[in-house]
């Protein structure tokens, strides 16, 4: 009993290591940017960002809504709340904000390879992560120049949900 005890530990504890080096599915942890994660309170958003924010639009009132934090000429990141005062999306583009595993705005497709694998889907200038199956969340990387052309360089990412925004907010 002793030893199947042990044996039972031993396999789980092996079993949350990536031993064959392939990069992982997006797990919980991966569904975050910058200390802010999806489902976080919009009041946790503050105590992590400066709060003076740009409000551009969104739902009816002043307390949901899309919040542009900017440093400097950068976007940095744009943060969405829904109607329950929760983060649903997160959109980066400035480098000084690593993805949850290191990835970096102005890094290389061939970077982004390494650290999440081949995308569940991709069209000419994104990549689509999937989590856990579903096709409206998860992490999508575009590679889009400053001209809009098509780049090997990752110019933004958005965690969260990534199906068609104005579902939820026009």
């Amino acid at each position: 009993m002793r030893l199947c005890i042990i044996l039972f530990l031993s396999l789980s504890f092996i079993s949350n290591f990536n031993i064959t080096n392939k990069p992982r599915p997006l797990q919980d942890s991966d569904l975050q940017a910058n200390g802010i994660y999806i489902g976080m309170s919009k009041v946790e958003v503050y105590d992590i960002l400066d709060p003076r924010f740009d409000f551009t639009g969104g739902l009816k009132d002043a307390f949901t809504g899309k919040w542009k934090y900017q440093y400097g000429d950068d976007v940095g990141i744009t943060v969405f709340i829904d109607s329950s005062l929760k983060v649903i999306r997160l959109d980066v583009d400035a480098h000084y904000m690593p993805t949850f595993r290191g990835l970096r705005v102005g890094e290389t497709s061939a970077e982004a390879l390494e650290l999440y694998g081949n995308p569940d889907h991709k069209d000419d200038e994104s990549w689509y992560y999937y989590y856990k199956g579903d096709h409206n969340r998860g992490m999508m990387l575009n590679f889009l120049n400053e001209n809009s052309e098509i780049s090997d360089t990752l110019s933004s990412y958005i965690i969260g949900y990534i199906g068609d925004i104005t579902e939820i907010y026009y």
